[in-house]
């Protein structure tokens, strides 16, 4: 929170003194810097749309299972905590299942 007011992780300050606070702001930043190294899918390619989509639901649900568990216990939401673990594994399964799809 000392550097986005929303409290939203991921989080990146950038050397410019700009705060990048949304998963794909922040991929397509990182992808302007090195245009070499490609986080952002491109439009034409269904199959990578497709991976950054299972990408972003992976780091977004991994931040909502950390920002969970750094509750103190009474007030963590198993229910959540269940449900986020499940999706992280779910979507590891299916990186393992088209892994040699992957480069």
């Amino acid at each position: 929170m000392n550097y986005n007011p929303t409290g939203k992780v991921p989080t990146l300050a950038t050397d410019d003194g700009f705060i990048l606070s949304e998963t794909r702001i922040i991929w397509f930043y990182l992808n302007h810097l090195n245009p070499e190294i490609k986080l952002v899918a491109d439009i034409s390619n269904g199959f990578l749309q497709q991976l950054e989509g299972m990408t972003g639901g992976f780091i977004d649900g991994i931040a909502v299972w950390v920002r969970e568990l750094r509750h103190p216990l009474g007030e963590q939401s198993l229910g959540a905590i269940k449900f986020e673990h499940e999706r992280a594994l779910r979507i590891l399964d299916y990186f393992e299942k088209i892994s040699d799809k992957l480069a």
